[in-house]
């Protein structure tokens, strides 16, 4: 029996067609769960706004938010750390040399990952956090620590409770 080649692209088109999707639907998976995680934050951060977690480069911009907010002035976390995260995730588009943008966004990346272990490191989280990120799911990390946030807040809230309690 002799195999005929006749059809050997659309074979290969099939492939590639398949392929694509599925790399597009692990992304969809990624992204939503990074997505759900920032969104988790900003409710323990009692953030009304949470669907913008879905926004690309907003939702870049509200974790540097949160993280301006919840890790104290050091070398890295500063007034003005959620305009840098924008800066980074925006950055990138800008540049007319091909390598610039990839330069770029690895810088960013380390920055913006700092930052996230410096907030994991607050919360007690890091382990979890690094371990998290390496297998690319940070937005897991994420739901980490708004669980954290939220057990700090309703201790604190407990703790103001008893206070004018005893009052």
């Amino acid at each position: 029996m002799e195999y005929s080649w006749e059809y050997m692209e659309y074979e290969l088109l099939g492939f590639l067609i398949g392929m694509i999707a599925f790399v597009i639907i692990i992304l969809a998976a990624l992204y939503s769960v990074y997505c759900i995680g920032i969104m988790k934050m900003m409710k323990a951060k009692d953030l009304n706004d949470r669907y913008r977690a879905w926004i690309p480069i907003w939702n870049v911009y509200m974790l540097g938010l949160i993280i301006e907010d919840e890790v104290d002035d050091n070398g890295f976390v500063f007034n003005g750390t959620k305009w840098m995260f924008l800066i980074i995730s925006i950055l990138p588009l800008f540049f007319l040399i091909p390598i610039l943008p990839w330069i770029a966004m690895q810088v960013g990346a380390i920055y913006i990952y700092i930052c996230t272990v410096l907030l994991a490191s607050k919360h007690n989280t890091i382990v979890s956090m690094i371990i998290s990120s390496m297998f690319g799911l940070p937005g897991i990390g994420f739901m980490i620590i708004a669980s954290k946030m939220e057990k700090k807040k309703l201790s604190m809230e407990t703790q103001k409770n008893n206070e004018d309690g005893s009052i």
